[in-house]
């Protein structure tokens, strides 16, 4: 695990960030835990978004799966997924909630090519604005688990929760599309990704992995180096 804790830190001039890796799905497409998925190179799936968060984050918080995997990285964390709350949300919350920083890259892990560089620009951008939300748009579709929140959206979501809210996205569209105050809806930045700004060669950041086959697409990826 050294390899992966000494990898070089990407320099940046924000305050520290903390990394959130939801891992609470049930992987029913997948058959098995996707998480804990090893490819042919041996690593695990979770593995490759842990290394992409230690590039830019002091902790990391993995949400909804424990694992003696896990417990052997030093700044990793572990918490439970929120009981009776679907989806994200039930990820997001009980891990904004220990998290020792403000600002929080969150990510899910079945994302491999998750991109520092890029979560280093949304983290900028909500910190210039004062958002509490920055999240990627691409081609009119949002990407709420590429995103940067802020600890301070915990009450609201909870709020949300209690309202019966059940989706990430439909709270970020309902703040976007109920709130009157032009400062609140400021709180709330939609940031148009554009892949030819940013160092991350032709991968797509967002691309996730749901069934064996999409599996498969990440390992040959890999393989051929594109």
């Amino acid at each position: 695990m050294q390899g992966i804790e000494g990898k070089k830190v990407i320099l940046h001039s924000l305050e520290k960030i903390s990394g959130i890796i939801l891992a609470g799905g049930k992987s029913s497409r997948f058959g098995v835990d996707k998480a804990l998925h090893r490819a042919s190179s041996g690593k695990l799936l979770i593995e490759f978004v842990i290394e992409a968060l230690f590039e830019f984050c002091d902790e990391i918080i993995v949400a909804g799966l424990d694992s003696p995997f896990l417990h052997s990285f030093d700044k990793v964390r572990i918490v439970r997924d929120e009981p009776g709350v679907e989806g994200p949300l039930a990820g997001i919350m009980p891990a904004l909630h220990p998290a020792k920083n403000d600002v929080c890259a969150v990510v899910g892990c079945d994302m491999p090519f998750a991109s520092p560089h890029l979560f280093i620009r949304l983290a900028s951008v909500l910190k210039r604005v004062g958002a509490l939300i920055c999240v990627p748009e691409k081609n009119g579709n949002i990407e709420p688990l590429h995103a940067v929140y802020s600890r301070k959206v915990l009450p609201m979501l909870i709020d949300f929760v209690g309202r019966g809210g059940r989706s990430l996205t439909e709270f970020i569209k309902w703040r976007r599309d109920n709130v009157e105050d032009p400062v609140q809806k400021k709180s709330i930045i939609f940031y148009r990704y554009g892949p030819k700004r940013y160092a991350d060669g032709s991968c797509d950041p967002f691309f996730n992995i749901n069934t064996m086959g999409e599996f498969e697409y990440f390992e040959n990826y890999c393989k051929k180096g594109i």
